[in-house]
């Protein structure tokens, strides 16, 4: 996806008085490429724990990775743990093993699910479809698409929103490792 083209068609639609654009900017516009959708691997490799950046772990949605680095840290810490609690060798090496199966399940299709969208949408059509002023007006269609760019968790689904996002996450099969 063109993020750039994409900022530079949605600055103009910010309020003036925000003061967002070229003559009120410190400085040139500077990015690099973020590494999106759990496509760093191996996420465990003889002592080394990859999280958040690292692993791939920025969403491919939206560009947000501080929540899952935050909670893929929790994860590799309490797989650690148990780790340190075996006997060094192949045991402890099998406990740390499970890093990468963890993060496989929690979030593999929910990444997956995005790169499927960016490959045959976003790549497509950058964010247009998503500014059109019918989704914008929409409260509900803004309240799910939120939703789903933020990250949708592992919880029980709390109203409909979360039963259709996570049904939707159910049907999309888990990749091959």
């Amino acid at each position: 996806v063109d993020l750039r083209a994409t900022l530079e068609h949605w600055l103009p639609r910010l309020p003036a008085d925000w003061g967002l654009d070229e003559e009120t900017a410190d400085s040139p516009l500077r990015s690099a490429p973020l590494p999106m959708g759990l496509n760093r691997r191996p996420q465990y490799r003889r002592g080394v724990l990859l999280v958040g950046d690292s692993a791939g772990m920025v969403s491919p949605w939206s560009g947000e990775g501080i929540a899952q680095a935050m909670e893929a840290a929790e994860v590799a810490a309490d797989i650690i743990a148990l780790a340190l609690a075996r006997p060094a060798g192949p045991r402890r090496e099998h406990a740390l093993h499970q890093y990468p199966a963890e993060i496989q399940r929690r979030w593999a299709r929910y990444y997956r699910l995005g790169n499927l969208a960016g490959d045959l949408i976003l790549s497509r059509y950058g964010f247009r479809p998503v500014l059109h002023p019918r989704v914008m007006a929409s409260p509900h269609v803004l309240r799910t698409l939120a939703r789903l760019l933020t990250h949708v968790a592992d919880e029980p689904a709390q109203d409909t929103i979360d039963a259709v996002l996570h049904g939707m996450l159910r049907l999309v099969p888990l990749p091959r490792r």
